[in-house]
């Protein structure tokens, strides 16, 4: 009897494990690009699984529901992400971050160190000070960071040391308006990319797009922005009529607009104004509030 029922719990272990690797293995998703733009309310959470495996979350909205969206994203049994990419340390943006690390292992962090005295982000920089197996990554030049499987993150801007004493004299639209400190990152995968914006406002998008861009005066002076094309955009700051000028969305021939915002808010986010420039140029226009989480895959 007492081997019968041995034999019972081996069969029923086996069958949970092979139940488990199906799950874990063999989904569709598995090997499969995915972008989710968090339902944050008002702010900003994007998640990317890529397909060789890599985790990435791009900023962490205002609250902790960060934390139950990256549960429900991610695998049970993985609780480690390989990059965190900050925009800019507004609260919208900056303060899930506190309870992710507090919750997941995290192997890199890119921001800009630009300073900002909000106990949220102070927070934020005091846990990143106490663990200082997280390797920190500033970005202050273009660069690339190669993931593997023809998938790569191309930061674009700031191409400067945004967080230096004299950038203000230097850029004057840096003054008083941490927006414009917003890392764009561009995800490109294959054929498909994925532009990644921040807040930025309209002085970044034309300095972008200008010679000004020391990085890529040539290409900027010629018009080629090949660079900067993308299948899918993060509108900046979520909507305002601040940014998305259409000379910069006619550059990034986005086919889809992801708008992430708070139903309801008190900012009138997303502009009328963007909205129609986005129906005019025929970019097919994708809203949390209205949506819920969007989830983009390969």
């Amino acid at each position: 009897m007492l081997k019968i029922m041995l034999k019972k719990a081996v069969v029923t272990i086996v069958l949970i494990i092979l139940a488990l690797l199906g799950i874990i293995g063999l989904t569709p998703e598995a090997g499969k690009l995915k972008i989710i733009y968090f339902d944050v309310n008002q702010g900003d959470a994007a998640y990317i699984r890529t397909a060789g495996g890599q985790d990435i979350l791009i900023d962490a909205g205002p609250s902790d529901v960060i934390l139950s969206k990256l549960g429900e994203a991610m695998p049970f049994y993985d609780r480690t992400l390989d990059i965190i990419i900050l925009s800019h340390p507004h609260a919208d943006h900056s303060t899930g971050l506190v309870g992710v690390l507090n919750n997941y292992s995290v192997r890199q962090v890119y921001l800009t160190g630009v300073v900002h005295t909000s106990s949220e982000y102070l927070e934020f920089l005091k846990l990143l000070k106490n663990h200082p197996e997280i390797e920190k990554i500033k970005i202050d030049h273009r660069f690339n960071v190669d993931l593997g499987n023809e998938t790569e993150l191309q930061f674009l801007y700031p191409d400067f040391d945004v967080a230096a004493a004299t950038a203000i004299k230097i850029y004057p639209f840096l003054k008083e308006n941490l927006n414009n400190t917003s890392v764009v990152v561009r995800l490109v995968a294959g054929d498909q990319s994925f532009l990644f914006l921040g807040d930025i406002e309209k002085d970044v998008e034309a300095y972008l797009l200008t010679s000004q861009s020391r990085s890529i005066s040539v290409q900027s002076a010629t018009g080629d922005f090949s660079w900067l094309k993308s299948t899918v955009i993060k509108i900046p700051h979520h909507g305002s009529k601040t940014s998305s000028t259409i000379p910069f969305l006619t550059a990034v021939s986005p086919q889809t607009a992801v708008i992430s915002v708070g139903a309801g808010n008190s900012f009138g986010h997303p502009s009328p104004i963007v909205l129609k420039r986005l129906s005019d140029l025929k970019i097919k226009t994708l809203r949390t509030d209205l949506e819920g989480d969007i989830v983009i895959t390969d």
